[in-house]
């Protein structure tokens, strides 16, 4: 195991943690053996979000993922949404 690895394994030990992959395309089932390791460790209550435009990542055999498909937002909900999160008068 590398430094990189050792060191993200050190810091996440026995605490709570989010981690937010996003945008994930591999499907390689190496790519995620190799990524495994370095989220075991933390708590119970941790957590791993991964974003995908990608079904397939969602089915990579031997990892517990629990995919929920996100509907398109309106062209109305995106600008309430815009608004909301832009608007200086607020």
């Amino acid at each position: 195991m590398d430094a990189l690895h050792l060191s993200a394994r050190s810091l996440l030990r026995n605490k709570r943690y989010l981690i937010v992959l996003d945008d994930v395309w591999t499907e390689d089932q190496d790519d995620w053996d190799k990524l495994r390791p370095l989220f075991c460790g933390g708590v119970d209550e941790s957590k791993i979000l991964i974003t995908t435009r990608s079904i397939r990542v969602a089915f990579v055999p031997n990892l517990p993922m629990f995919p929920y498909n996100l509907k398109e937002l309106s062209e109305d909900a995106c600008r309430s949404l815009l608004s909301v999160l832009f608007d200086k008068e607020k």
